[in-house]
């Protein structure tokens, strides 16, 4: 028969699909079939592709030359998501293995899901840089500013989070399509937007 016929006949008795499979184990990342397939495009991204490049990105997409290469932290999806949900104590004590202090920048991947009892809910992505150096916080968004409210709230805690013992916070400031951020020009690449923008 098909290869792989019998297996999807397996799942699909074991009441799952076939989209259900896992397709790689990369780091701290599972990706699916179905999380695969969203790379066929014109598809929306979700959070397990998002997680997973940022997870490329820390193990095999930073070049040791490159300036500052191991001082810029990356923070997936769902760590993000959880971040802007939570008390600026809590977000502390989350992020303190992350080793921000230490940090040139951090990146955070923003998205627009407003209902914490919805995992991987939302419909747009855009970024969220800390550059510590300037104490500030940069928000780069591909749909010029729809993301702006999520960004203001995860920035708000991480500011507090953030605040040294002079009880200095970072300030928040955006950077939109009209001055810095790349422009999407339909309804589905603004993960593929915040992800270019963060690899750059």
């Amino acid at each position: 028969g098909v290869p792989g016929a019998a297996a999807r006949r397996n799942a699909r008795r074991r009441g799952r699909s076939a989209m259900d499979d896992k397709l790689l184990s990369y780091g701290d990342c599972l990706l699916r079939v179905r999380d695969v397939a969203l790379l066929t495009g014109p598809l929306w991204l979700n959070d397990a592709v998002m997680s997973f490049f940022f997870e490329y990105l820390r193990s095999e997409g930073a070049q040791p030359d490159e300036p500052h290469a191991d001082r810029v932290v990356l923070v997936d999806a769902s760590l993000s998501f959880l971040v802007a949900n939570i008390s600026p104590d809590e977000a502390r004590a989350v992020l303190a293995p992350l080793g921000l202090s230490r940090a040139h920048m951090a990146l955070f991947l923003v998205n627009d899901n407003d209902d914490f009892s919805v995992a991987c809910g939302g419909s747009h992505w855009s970024l969220l840089a800390y550059l510590r150096d300037e104490n500030a916080f940069a928000h780069f968004d591909s749909a010029g500013g729809r993301n702006d409210a999520a960004a203001a709230r995860l920035a708000k805690t991480l500011a507090d989070a953030l605040m040294d013992e002079k009880k200095k916070s970072p300030a928040v400031t955006f950077a939109s399509g009209r001055s810095g951020a790349p422009r999407q020009t339909n309804g589905y690449d603004c993960g593929v937007f915040a992800l270019a923008t963060a690899r750059a």
